[in-house]
């Protein structure tokens, strides 16, 4: 099967309705069936993504604590202790600081550390019983970065305030523990706005993603997502209540079926959790 593309799968969407000669130019809003696309291609990609780990769209990161602000890195040296290089930083000696999205020195990313020796340019890394980060045998710094002050705590109930990654759907895995085949599935966590709130130091993280490049589905979840689609205006477009239920039917049995070729994928052959919210939808 070819690469897909959106307005490829709109067409794949109305060929299952029986409805070939009336074939998409654009996902628009130029003509009615263009709206009808356009009002919902979005919100049904992203609700078929977290339904599942589909592998496509899993990614693991170091998640970084939430900062009070960022400020930019422009170095970081290979030394005991590692100096870090950001323009008029505003730090203070003794400050708590997490940094993330550095190239290069990736060993940095999502730890915090405190400032130590700081100058109006400069600051030097410790840990918190005031060792030195020693960076000799990290990979040597190549550009970018951000660095910030750790915001205080949650205002109760959790020690830890973790940024949700902007293209964040649902969590997986913390720290090692799988959140959707685990032997009992009782991490403790809470994902509250932008934010997760957890009651250990780091954050670990497999999630799945707003993967939004279709070019990246494998061909069994393009059909599944035409077919959502079918399903989702089968109705408004062929007037038939009979031919909306057969869709949905239809729906059901192949998400089914798809989520269980892909759980073999994370090495976990089990039949897969069913979400309610995403059964319920009509």
């Amino acid at each position: 099967m070819a690469a897909a593309n959106d307005l490829a799968i709109a067409n794949m969407a109305l060929a299952l309705l029986g409805d070939k000669a009336s074939q998409l130019t654009a996902i628009d809003n130029t003509t009615e069936l263009g709206r009808r696309f356009n009002a919902c291609f979005d919100r049904l990609q992203e609700d078929l993504l977290r339904a599942h780990p589909w592998p496509f769209a899993l990614k693991r990161a170091i998640i970084p604590r939430v900062v009070d602000s960022e400020i930019t890195i422009t170095g970081a040296t290979k030394a005991e202790p590692v100096v870090i290089t950001a323009a008029s930083h505003g730090f203070s000696n003794g400050d708590e600081v997490c940094i993330y999205e550095v190239s290069g020195m990736t060993e940095l990313n999502g730890n915090v550390y405190i400032v130590a020796n700081k100058t109006t340019n400069t600051f030097e890394l410790t840990d918190s019983g005031g060792n030195n980060i020693d960076g000799t045998d990290f990979t040597t710094y190549t550009s970018g970065g951000k660095v910030g002050k750790v915001s205080s705590a949650p205002a109760f109930g959790w020690d830890y305030r973790f940024q949700k990654p902007s293209d964040y759907l649902r969590l997986t895995e913390i720290n090692g523990n799988d959140l959707i085949n685990g032997p009992d599935n009782e991490v403790h966590y809470s994902v509250e706005g932008n934010e997760i709130l957890l009651n250990e130091t780091t954050l670990k993280a497999q999630y799945i993603f707003n993967q939004t490049d279709v070019t990246k589905y494998d061909s069994t979840f393009t059909k599944l997502f035409a077919r959502y689609l079918a399903s989702e205006l089968a109705y408004s477009i062929t007037k038939s209540s009979t031919e909306a239920t057969r869709q949905r039917n239809l729906f059901e049995s192949e998400k089914r079926e798809a989520m269980g070729l892909s759980a073999f994928e994370r090495g976990t052959p089990r039949q897969p959790r069913q979400d309610s919210w995403l059964n319920e939808r009509g």
